[in-house]
């Protein structure tokens, strides 16, 4: 065998070694790159199974943001549907202080106003009783001078008929016009020179304020701060001023220590 026989040979031993160890190793890669596929095909078909485990997650996500979204949109009406009806809540309670306000206005104006009424209506009252007491007294004044009147008619009659049997009687007695005008004169500055005692009965008593209404007045010349006696039957009570004349009665204040408590209608009062 020549060299170029063994060279050959050789070369074919190699060229066979490298073509199995090729073979081998593009045998063992394909089964290694298969067995890949293989786990990669398990991962890709797990991944595509959690794939669509996740989509289906997501549209139930989708499908709960959705309607939390619709919730919350609902939530959101409803809060502002509260503030709404908090602020009108508010507007309707400054609504209702504002005509309580007005109203309180208008009940202590009506209260101002009752009480003037019945400050007027008291006073009414008052100058109607001293009105009525005036037309009493009035009356009664009237009644007494009437009374007077008639008994000097009948006592100037009852002197009338005295002095014609008296002068039938005194037909000897000789009386100068001269002797009679002195007579009637002396008579009359003994009747001027005695004094003028004033009296009168007390109408009505106040025991709050102290005060009694007594039927003097204008009529009777009766002055202000004029001081008068009171008297029960014969015993002195105490002393009271004039404040207040009118035309037949007048307001008298008691004085201390005596109280109008203790005084009753119809006691005497006495000018000084």
């Amino acid at each position: 065998m020549n060299k170029v026989g063994k060279t050959s040979t050789i070369f074919l031993v190699v060229f066979s070694i490298l073509l199995l160890s090729l073979t081998a190793i593009s045998i063992f890669f394909f089964q290694k790159e298969r067995e890949m596929r293989k786990d990669t095909q398990a991962k890709l078909e797990t991944s595509e199974q959690e794939g669509a485990k996740m989509s289906e997650q997501l549209e139930v996500s989708v499908a709960k943001n959705t309607l939390f979204e619709e919730r919350l949109k609902e939530a959101d009406e409803k809060i502002n549907g509260l503030l709404d009806d908090v602020d009108l809540e508010k507007a309707l309670k400054e609504e209702i202080k504002k005509e309580n306000l007005v109203l309180k206005t208008d009940v202590d104006s009506l209260s101002e106003e009752k009480n003037q009424f019945q400050e007027e209506a008291i006073a009414l009252r008052e100058k109607t009783s001293l009105l009525d007491q005036e037309l009493s007294a009035s009356k009664d004044l009237r009644k007494e001078l009437t009374e007077k009147l008639k008994e000097r008619e009948e006592r100037i009659k009852s002197l009338e008929e005295g002095t014609e049997q008296t002068k039938v009687e005194l037909d000897k007695i000789v009386i100068t016009p001269g002797d009679v005008a002195e007579s009637v004169a002396t008579r009359k500055e003994v009747i001027d020179e005695l004094p003028q005692v004033i009296e009168g009965q007390i109408l009505k008593v106040n025991n709050e304020n102290n005060f009694v209404i007594i039927n003097l007045g204008q009529t009777s010349n009766l002055q202000d701060d004029a001081v008068v006696e009171i008297y029960r039957g014969k015993s002195l009570l105490g002393e009271a001023r004039v404040t207040r004349v009118q035309a037949t009665m007048s307001v008298v204040d008691i004085l201390p220590p005596l109280l109008a408590s203790k005084l009753k209608v119809n006691d005497k009062v006495v000018v000084k």
